[in-house]
């Protein structure tokens, strides 16, 4: 099941994809074929698996957040997140979120900073993906 929530009235609503959806497995298909993600994969000799998956979808952008895993539950890695874009049938991984921002003295400020940079360098690129402030 989709999950639709309205953004700013007039706007496209932000996408949810439900688990198993097509769409959902074809954002994760894009994230997992990124280089640093293929490179964890070789090093673990398993196909990477992802919990605590966030997608925020509108058009052909989408925010992800995951944590990469195996099936097994053996090897995890911290969480990874950043936009996406689809282009020729695929998403691509357009900016992953530095890890920098975590250990920031104000992580949710350069969080957001971070995404209000992106968006001025992306400027197609909807700011309603982001998740909002807390």
């Amino acid at each position: 099941m989709v999950l639709l929530v309205a953004t700013v009235a007039g706007a496209s609503p932000v996408e949810t994809p439900g688990k198993g959806s097509p769409l959902r497995t074809a954002i994760l298909d894009g994230l997992r074929a990124t280089e640093p993600l293929q490179k964890l994969s070789q090093e673990w000799h398993a196909k990477i698996v992802f919990t605590d998956v966030t997608i925020r979808r509108i058009g052909d952008w989408a925010w992800v957040a995951a944590t990469p895993s195996t099936a097994d539950n053996k090897n995890h890695f911290e969480s990874v997140s950043g936009v996406m874009r689809k282009s020729k049938e695929k998403w691509q991984m357009m900016d992953f979120v530095s890890d920098e921002i975590a250990s920031a003295s104000e992580p949710e400020d350069e969080f957001h900073k971070w995404c209000a940079r992106f968006v001025k360098e992306h400027t197609e690129c909807p700011a309603a993906i982001f998740p909002p402030k807390s």
